[in-house]
């Protein structure tokens, strides 16, 4: 999810940035569609997962229709930064603390998704 989130706000503001007229402010969402069927509930990993594993071992929600979104400035847009904030929506609602959170440049001001880590 970090990998796809990341790459997607890369591809749209080298989009939006490159057309005639861009934009000042965007608004990217993400969203989460479930089958529904009675007491399913979905987990989302705070650590890397590793083939090995065979359980994400995340925090788990019931299944329901959700959707995240975050708005930025898309003149100075730095898109690894805009995914640390979008994901921050998504494992939050997960209940999963923004130091759990993989895959994160901590050091880096300001903190942004550290895409050296998963390529």
């Amino acid at each position: 999810m970090t990998e796809v989130i990341s790459l997607f706000l890369v591809l749209a503001i080298q989009i939006l940035s490159s057309i005639q007229q861009p934009p000042e402010r965007v608004r990217v969402s993400f969203g989460f569609m479930w089958e529904k069927t009675e007491g399913s509930t979905y987990e989302l990993s705070h650590v890397p997962i590793s083939p090995q594993v065979g359980s994400f071992q995340g925090r788990k929600v019931t299944a329901e229709n959700k959707i995240f979104g975050i708005d930025f400035e898309l003149k100075d847009a730095i898109p690894e930064v805009e995914a640390l904030k979008l994901l921050k929506e998504i494992y939050h609602w997960f209940g999963i603390t923004d130091e759990q959170i993989p895959y994160v440049d901590s050091i880096s001001v300001p903190e942004r998704v550290d895409r050296a880590r998963y390529v």
